[in-house]
């Protein structure tokens, strides 16, 4: 980040004040994300749709990627599409996190991005409730916090 470095010791300060729960809300939020994303890319199976699969791919990826920086207490230097390089620090990873990244971040075969969602949601889900995230039941939606 660059900047006065009065303004970065603030941003500096404020990101170290971030509390354990409002990450984890955090994070919680991300799923919901994600599931809204698997979702496209389901239809868009269904549908034979490759292209539309390739773009919910990628917006599930920055999801899934911004989920797991919310799971370790961080952030990338850079953005979600180019940290593959960073996440590999983070202690905690999904299954097979960075392998199906790349697949939804290159892939242009249909059944592959549709099998590489799924599995990477499941893995997603089993890191998030072994951390005690989970998807909140929402009646309406109204009442998401985005």
């Amino acid at each position: 980040m660059y900047g006065s470095n009065e303004l970065l010791e603030k941003f500096r300060k404020i990101v170290r004040s971030i509390s354990s729960e409002d990450y984890r809300r955090a994070a919680a939020n991300r799923l919901i994300w994600m599931l809204e994303f698997l979702n496209q890319i389901k239809n868009a199976y269904l549908e034979i749709d490759i292209y539309s699969a390739i773009t919910s791919s990628l917006y599930l990826r920055n999801a899934a990627g911004e989920f797991v920086a919310l799971l370790n207490k961080s952030h990338y230097r850079s953005h979600v599409f180019r940290s593959l390089k960073e996440v590999r620090k983070f202690k905690k990873l999904p299954e097979r996190f960075i392998e199906l990244m790349i697949t939804l971040g290159t892939s242009n075969n249909l059944e592959r991005l549709y099998r590489s969602a799924i599995e990477l949601w499941k893995d997603c889900l089993q890191i998030a409730k072994a951390n005690n995230i989970s998807l909140q039941a929402y009646s309406s939606y109204n009442e998401i916090k985005l």
